[in-house]
């Protein structure tokens, strides 16, 4: 049986970088990838002490003292003013790191741009990473390397995680490394591939031994009802809008719980409370055009989330609001409708299995 539910069917659905960006599968090298995408532009810098510009009066002499003009060196498009300081790196020696990654086993995926070509990203599958929880729900990981041309960031690498069935991002804090920061010197690209896909295969089984241990967790209807209660606060009365959105919220979720058939497999367990929740948040949770939906996805988290100590000691999972991508369901984070952080907490049965043995150890001799 299918949910009624406002969300997109699971056919309808694209990862966000499908939809930001192009589709590189078949490229042979970083290179081809690039021409594919549309990114194999370079970079000019031109200096701002004299500036001409056209004013609604005419022209107007002006100057920036100490700063740089950066622009693509094919359109001549502006995309930043930095400091004297800052040093400029093309796509092209941002991804390089992509084909040392290939050599490793990583397939290229997709690549784009956001924000007017002020970002840019390059996203690789991994096959030999791919997890089945419970034996037939598939969980797929990935890559994505990310840059920038504005002064905001420096190139990063992030895991990726995508659950087939509904096309859910799948990435959640489960104690692993899940991101790093790429230096800028061709010696380091060999070593910095490995550590990357080391540190994704790692990810992939301790996040294949969680989704294992979540679906052995039974969870009744009233449970999640109570879980999600907590997660998102009943409003109060006067605040009608609010109510009814909660409502309708509410509403969606008990569906894709209880009989959605996007949790056929792991129905009435903690693994498919998880997917609920997660299918709700990246499809459900508002009604932005898709590419402003996507690109929330794609957006990477400005710091890692920090829980409460009720969230700390709640069974289950705990759900940061923070989202994770300028990625794929690339990339992730403040508002709601990306690629969301969720963190899995203390689970029940892990929990009464060492109340289990503190009871056997103070258990009063005869």
């Amino acid at each position: 049986m299918t949910a009624s539910t406002t969300l997109p069917r699971p056919a309808h659905r694209l990862p966000a970088q499908a939809v930001l960006g192009t589709d590189v599968a078949g490229s042979r090298d970083t290179a081809e990838a690039l021409r594919t995408a549309g990114l194999d532009w370079g970079l000019t810098v031109h200096n701002t002490d004299h500036l001409t510009l056209m004013g609604e009066s005419g022209l107007i002499n002006t100057s920036l003292p100490g700063q740089r003009l950066i622009m693509r060196d094919d359109t001549y498009q502006g995309l930043a003013v930095v400091g004297s300081r800052y040093t400029p790196v093309t796509n092209a020696d941002a991804f390089a790191i992509a084909d040392n990654a290939r050599d490793l086993g990583a397939t290229f995926a997709h690549a784009g741009s956001l924000d007017h070509s002020r970002k840019t990203f390059l996203t690789m599958d991994l096959p030999e990473a791919r997890v089945r929880i419970g034996g037939k729900d598939v969980v797929d990981f990935g890559i994505v390397i990310r840059t920038s041309h504005d002064g905001s960031g420096s190139i990063s690498g992030e895991i990726s995680g995508k659950r087939l069935v509904c096309m859910n991002g799948m990435t959640v804090g489960i104690g692993e490394a899940q991101r790093w920061s790429i230096p800028h010197t061709a010696s380091a690209h060999s070593r910095m591939a490995e550590i990357l896909l080391q540190g994704a295969f790692r990810y992939a089984k301790s996040f294949a031994a969680v989704g294992e241990m979540l679906i052995s967790q039974p969870m009744t209807s009233r449970e999640f009802a109570d879980y999600i209660d907590a997660l998102y606060p009943k409003p109060e009365e006067s605040q009608k809008a609010a109510r009814t959105r909660w409502e309708n919220r509410r509403g969606e979720l008990m569906q894709l719980f209880n009989i959605a058939n996007t949790q056929s497999e792991g129905r009435a367990t903690r693994w498919g409370a998880l997917n609920a929740v997660v299918e709700w948040e990246d499809w459900g949770a508002a009604s932005a055009p898709a590419p402003v939906k996507a690109s929330t996805r794609l957006e990477p988290p400005a710091s890692s989330p920090t829980l409460t100590r009720r969230e700390r000691n709640r069974p289950l999972i705990a759900c940061s609001r923070t989202h994770r991508l300028e990625n794929t369901n690339p990339p992730g984070h403040s508002r709601r409708g990306g690629f969301l952080a969720f963190t899995t907490l203390t689970a029940a049965t892990s929990a009464g299995t060492r109340s289990g043995r503190t009871r056997e150890r103070t258990k009063p001799g005869p």
